[in-house]
């Protein structure tokens, strides 16, 4: 059952939808939101990023030490397999 977030002629629809103008499902897959929803979702999405950049930093951080310092090994097999 459609679901509109006002009533009228500026109704939209809230939920997932496919813009058939960009394309096939995959490209033109689109969600609308509440303004309220909207917030959250982008609060969630600042904090998810932000832990991958930190955990990738530390990632790049440790390979570069490595690197500059001459200790390169290979970092991908355990320790005892060396």
């Amino acid at each position: 059952m459609p679901v509109y977030d006002d009533a009228g002629e500026g109704a939209v629809f809230v939920g997932f939808w496919v813009d058939h103008d960009r394309g096939n499902n995959i490209l033109g897959a689109t969600l609308t939101l509440r303004a309220r929803h909207a917030v959250v979702l982008m609060a969630f999405l600042a904090v998810l990023v932000t832990f991958a950049a930190t955990r990738s930093w530390l990632f790049w951080r440790f390979l570069l030490y490595n690197l500059i310092s001459g200790k390169a090994q290979d970092v991908s097999a355990p320790a005892l397999l060396r």
